[in-house]
């Protein structure tokens, strides 16, 4: 008979459900945006574009060792345009949040100048 005490699948779940209520979520959304401003995306030009508006929600968060990784999906406005995207960042249990990767798609609009 196993010793295991946590089901770590739940306990992920749980955390990425009530994130909200244990993360500040003014500091938390200032990070994201900044990370969305400050990074390079792939460019695609199309007559339409999703709306710009701002969007986050956490679609993962999986225990790491001695941190947890954590999926961020958004949609943000970026310059004339909008970035669709995931950063996936490490959170330590000190409360530290690192960025270790980021995706995306800067979505701008199709016009004569840019055709």
């Amino acid at each position: 008979m196993g010793n295991k005490l946590i089901v770590v699948k739940n306990l992920e779940l749980l955390l990425q459900t009530k994130w909200a209520e244990f993360i500040d979520r003014t500091t938390f959304m200032r990070i994201v945006l900044e990370h969305a401003r400050d990074t390079e995306y792939r460019i695609v030009y199309q007559y339409e574009i999703p709306p710009p508006s701002i969007k986050l929600s956490i679609t993962k968060f999986a225990i790491d060792g001695s941190a947890f990784e954590v999926w961020v999906e958004f949609t943000v406005p970026k310059n004339e345009g909008v970035v669709v995207g995931t950063h996936v960042f490490s959170l330590t249990l000190s409360g530290e949040l690192d960025l270790k990767n980021t995706h995306g798609t800067h979505f701008v609009p199709k016009n004569s100048d840019n055709v």
